[in-house]
């Protein structure tokens, strides 16, 4: 397993809250493990040394977290595009967008749904991001920090500049998205519709 993905799993695991912003793909502690291989199944996008298996059972055992004894708050917005676009084609969505609507049962999970026709700034939601608050051990202050990944990297932002203006573009974003009953019945009719 390469160290990029052992790191994230490491730090996942210590997280007290969790708000995620996903513009094309289901964000992976959201994914089955059918739509994990779908995305994976051509072997392009992965590094030598994390096979597709090496990848779902590291997803896996990041998604334990939903159901520790004190899981994290984790909040996703996700564009409308991560729900019609298809991945594995319709039966892999179904299940996936079947997978979301269990997810939004949890107390601890909110997902909100950012439809093509929000009134938004379309450069709002240009790209994806993670903003992650770890606690600190004791009476020190935590650690809230931006994670954001691309192609062939991933950069971890804790200035505090970076992560205020991240925590600004959420703001911006949730108030733009559907609420949670609202993203819930647009994943239930999402769906229904997979041809």
């Amino acid at each position: 397993m390469s160290l990029q993905v052992r790191q994230v799993g490491k730090q996942i695991q210590s997280i007290a809250a969790l708000k995620s912003v996903e513009v094309e793909v289901i964000p992976g502690l959201l994914q089955t493990e059918n739509y994990i291989r779908s995305l994976f199944e051509d072997g392009q996008m992965l590094d030598p040394e994390d096979g597709i298996e090496t990848i779902i059972l590291a997803r896996c055992e990041r998604q334990e977290l939903f159901t520790r004894q004190d899981p994290p708050r984790m909040s996703f917005i996700l564009s409308e595009s991560c729900v019609r676009r298809q991945v594995g084609g319709p039966e892999v969505m179904r299940e996936q967008l079947h997978h979301l609507v269990e997810m939004t049962r949890l107390r601890n999970v909110q997902i909100q749904i950012l439809p093509f026709n929000a009134r938004s700034n379309a450069g709002h939601i240009a790209y994806r991001f993670t903003l992650l608050d770890i606690p600190a051990p004791g009476f020190g202050s935590s650690l809230d920090f931006v994670y954001v990944e691309s192609h062939d990297d991933a950069r971890y932002l804790d200035a505090h500049e970076s992560v205020s203006s991240h925590a600004v573009l959420w703001d911006r974003l949730q108030a733009a998205a559907l609420g949670p009953v609202e993203s819930r019945d647009f994943l239930v009719e999402a769906a229904e519709q997979m041809g």
